[in-house]
């Protein structure tokens, strides 16, 4: 309904199978900005075994190793960073 608006395709954490050079691809066509992210994922961005995690729900549960691996509270803050500084300061190359 917005033919004007600008779209903006959020990479992922796991870059399994190249998924973010798919989403690329496919966004550079259509002339929407792809924001890269498995680069944020790192080892002092992922969750620790034992952290609190609270939900939007304010549902709370413990960090166990099968989710270790996802992005903690770091981890979460890096992508909302590179987010916003792409949809507010478009520090960011677009689709390279």
């Amino acid at each position: 309904n917005n033919p004007t608006a600008d779209i903006v395709v959020a990479g992922a954490w796991f870059n399994n199978d190249n998924i973010e050079g798919w989403l690329q691809s496919q966004s550079k066509p259509l002339n929407y900005t792809f924001v890269p992210l498995s680069d944020l994922s790192t080892s002092a961005n992922m969750a620790t075994i034992g952290d609190t995690v609270t939900f939007d729900d304010g549902f709370q549960m413990q960090v166990y190793k099968a989710i270790r691996t996802h992005p903690g509270n770091k981890g979460m803050e890096a992508i909302a960073n590179r987010i916003y500084d792409n949809l507010n300061q478009g520090t960011l190359p677009q689709n390279e």
